[in-house]
């Protein structure tokens, strides 16, 4: 699947999302119809993610919790192409 970029989102469901279920989990929703995108550039989202440290944005007290907010006020730039490619 991931060879045939049919993966669209990937949502990490951590322990205790559910009251009554302590079991974490990863639902996957597929698009196979998406068209091709260049693999690199997945992959250099996934550092940028990283090197956020978007744990640290956490606002939530029992449970934890990111605001969209929070995301939208973080300055991303984008590399050109050749940069991404040097992966």
């Amino acid at each position: 699947m991931l060879q045939d970029n049919a993966v669209d989102v990937m949502v990490a469901i951590g322990p205790n999302f559910f009251y009554t279920v302590t079991l974490p989990c990863t639902l996957w929703f597929l698009n196979k119809g998406k068209k091709k995108t260049n693999r690199k550039d997945i992959i250099w989202c996934y550092y940028e993610l990283v090197r956020l440290d978007i744990n640290k944005m956490d606002s939530g007290s029992a449970i934890p919790s990111t605001s969209r907010d929070a995301f939208y006020a973080v300055a991303v730039t984008l590399p050109p192409t050749e940069v991404v490619n040097a992966f």
